[in-house]
């Protein structure tokens, strides 16, 4: 007699919900899903449990700041907190960067039913944490209704459903302390009797790190957690160090964090160097307008960042975020950066005094009109996504079907061969939300376009979107 293991254990769900930042941290972190109406939907980006790790200056806390704003702004019905253990954050700061990644959520960072920043002038780090916890628990134990997604499940054919994510930051974890490390700090630095209080922190950190899995699968929370990065010191010059991870230096460590953080981590950013973007004058090589031109403004930097220890993505593959100084991570400069300078001109047509996109070639411009097009011109920003997407999505991919591999200039003229019109295709969003399917503003991801032209895909909503936009049907 066979054993009856489906009656007796529990199917986990077939998809692990990840929710979409963009800045192409989505493809690399996790890849595309078949939707409820034969789309492909993107689920890749912020995972339950993640670390950022890197030097001093090299915007690990802008990362996250722009990572939970992004999500507050996308995904209506997030909540988020940040604990602050170095005293610095404010309000204001936060606000700054949302209004340059998520304009909309301005008015709601003041609302504290969905946002608070706390620090440790109010809770140490052991009280914060149970408070969460009391949170998250309270959550489960008082049966939340969890929200439908566009994701389903390939045996029951039934959507999956998680509760709406909440965030929770912590800046940085290498200074987040209990008050029982705290009261033993009373002895001179260097004193043999402050070992135990080393050994303390870390066991606490453990401790916390090792219900952090189960914590946050249970709870819908998703974590995000920094951590310095400093120098190992060599004890022994002829023994050579070994590397805690394979894309670290060896002579590398991160500070006053636990091993298991670099273990437990659904993904590990290191933010290895950062530098400014500088034009052969040594002005701002992407001015945001032609009075942003003085020679030395280092506002505009890029930074290449490495995961580490990814669980759903390939580990050690640079990537490089655009960021000011003043408004923190720049999405859209991100994708720009990506087609243009790492990918050396992939999908842009003209040349340097004028070019253009391959999918939206009414607009050219120059190095100078860039961030400008950005600000006013929604649909450059969506072409800007589509060419980043399909850029990475074939660098990640390089044994995909040949007949689903195109360039942008193909993948524009072929699809408007067949009768697409391009004005509505930019018109859409490539992240998914949990009104997926009702969303005002249509979903359209990037292997939707590359099945569409194979002749394999057609947008479920593209006649009823037609129809009530009273534009002329030829597709």
């Amino acid at each position: 007699m066979s054993l009856d293991i489906a009656g007796k254990f529990t199917q986990t769900d077939p998809v692990k919900i990840l929710f979409n930042v963009g800045a192409t941290l989505d493809l690399s972190t996790g890849g595309y899903v078949p939707g409820l109406k034969g789309d492909m939907v993107l689920c890749g980006g912020l995972a339950p449990i993640n670390g950022i790790t890197g030097p001093g200056n090299s915007f690990k806390s802008a990362l996250m700041h722009f990572i939970i704003m992004t999500v507050l702004d996308r995904y209506k019905e997030a909540m988020g907190i940040e604990y602050d253990t170095e005293g610095t954050l404010t309000l204001a700061r936060l606000i700054a960067i949302a209004t340059e990644c998520a304009p909309d959520l301005v008015p709601l960072l003041t609302d504290m039913s969905k946002f608070i920043l706390t620090d440790m002038t109010q809770y140490d780090g052991g009280e914060f944490f149970t408070l969460a916890k009391e949170l998250l628990e309270t959550r489960v134990k008082g049966k939340e209704k969890k929200i439908e997604t566009p994701f389903h499940d390939p045996i029951t054919g039934k959507p999956i459903s998680c509760y709406a994510p909440l965030v929770i930051g912590i800046d940085s974890y290498s200074l987040f302390q209990s008050k029982s490390v705290q009261n033993m700090q009373v002895n001179e630095i260097g004193d043999k009797s402050r070992n135990m209080e080393y050994m303390r922190d870390g066991a606490a950190k453990t401790a916390m790190l090792m219900e952090l899995p189960t914590l946050a699968a249970k709870s819908g929370s998703n974590w995000l957690m920094s951590a310095h990065l400093g120098e190992r010191p060599q004890m022994d010059p002829m023994q050579p160090l070994r590397k805690q991870l394979a894309y670290l230096k060896a002579n590398l460590k991160l500070k006053n964090v636990p091993e298991k953080f670099m273990f437990l981590t659904n993904n590990l950013w290191y933010m290895e160097n950062a530098g400014p973007l500088l034009d052969d004058q040594k002005g701002p090589k992407y001015p945001r307008n032609s009075n942003d031109s003085m020679k030395g403004d280092t506002d505009l930097m890029v930074i290449r960042i490495v995961n580490l220890r990814p669980k759903s993505g390939p580990a050690g593959v640079p990537l490089h975020l655009v960021v000011s100084q003043r408004d923190g991570i720049l999405r859209d400069m991100t994708h720009f950066y990506y087609i243009k300078e790492v990918n050396k001109d992939y999908g842009f047509g003209g040349h340097n005094r004028g070019y253009f996109l391959d999918i939206y070639p009414e607009l050219t411009m120059n190095r100078n009109q860039v961030r400008n097009n950005i600000a006013i011109d929604p649909k450059f920003k969506r072409a800007l996504e589509i060419t980043s997407e399909l850029c990475q999505y074939y660098n990640l991919n390089p044994d995909i079907d040949a007949s689903l591999y195109c360039t942008p200039e193909q993948l524009y003229t072929d699809i408007k061969a067949m009768g697409y019109d391009w004005d509505i295709l930019l018109r859409t969003r490539g992240y998914w939300t949990f009104d997926h399917y009702t969303n005002k503003i249509p979903p359209l991801s990037t292997l939707d376009l590359i099945n569409m032209r194979a002749g394999i895909y057609r947008p479920w909503w593209y006649d009823e979107f037609v129809k009530s936009n009273n534009v002329a049907a030829t597709a």
